[in-house]
């Protein structure tokens, strides 16, 4: 099955700012959708709704709406949000949701298999080897490197990537023709050195879902890694 229709979608988005959304830093999933409204304000194109805990009914409940206020702040602003599910692809497919995967979760080619030639895939990767995997199987559109450095978020990571993994990485997927977006202890102090990579964009959590105003970190974020992207 091609995947140029996700590849043409991928290419066109704006993934400087990618907010991962986090329940438990937001105070609950109920707080969920006004902090991406938040985020998207702030300057957030890309929203991935990640959550492990909810079952796949009260998932599903948010992950609509997060895609509704995702549309309508989009909309104010005219700006294209893209919803990404975090691993849960049934969700996605029901809500037209794009979908992103750890190497743990439902492999590319399976997901790509339910969801169709224009939905737009992430994979979370680590290292070189994960990554010509990845270009292997033809499926993905943008990878997630990470971790950057290692984080509190998420304590199952591989060792951290660093800036100078980062950059090797990104410039092979940029090769094949993947987007490259860096995860995992990027803040406003060091979204500068992430961007002078190369890279395509920050996924950041805490970030945003542990500030006290989201709109403004967004803001310091997206100004910080787009004033430093090489020219």
């Amino acid at each position: 099955m091609s995947v140029s229709a996700s590849r043409e979608r991928a290419a066109k988005a704006d993934w400087a700012l990618y907010f991962v959304t986090d329940s438990a830093m937001a105070g609950g999933a109920e707080k969920v959708p006004a902090q991406v409204a938040e985020a998207i304000e702030g300057g957030a194109h890309v929203i991935q709704v990640r959550d492990k805990d909810l079952d796949d009914a009260a998932y599903l409940e948010l992950a609509r709406r997060v895609r509704d206020v995702a549309r309508e702040v989009g909309e104010q602003h005219g700006r294209d949000i893209i919803v990404i599910a975090n691993d849960r692809v049934e969700a996605a497919r029901e809500l037209g949701l794009d979908v992103h995967v750890g190497q743990g979760d439902m492999p590319a080619p399976q997901v790509r298999g339910l969801l169709g030639a224009e939905a737009i895939i992430g994979v979370s990767v680590s290292n070189a080897e994960q990554l010509e995997s990845v270009i292997a199987e033809g499926f993905a559109d943008v990878v997630g490197i990470g971790p950057i450095w290692n984080t509190a978020t998420k304590t199952d990571t591989d060792p951290a990537v660093g800036l100078e993994g980062l950059a090797a990485l990104t410039a092979r997927a940029h090769e094949a023709g993947i987007v490259a977006v860096a995860i995992g202890g990027i803040s406003i102090r060091n979204a500068g050195e992430v961007a002078a990579t190369g890279c395509d964009g920050i996924c950041v959590v805490s970030a945003i879902a542990a500030s006290e105003d989201p709109a403004t970190s967004a803001t310091f974020l997206r100004r910080e890694f787009v004033m430093n992207q090489p020219l």
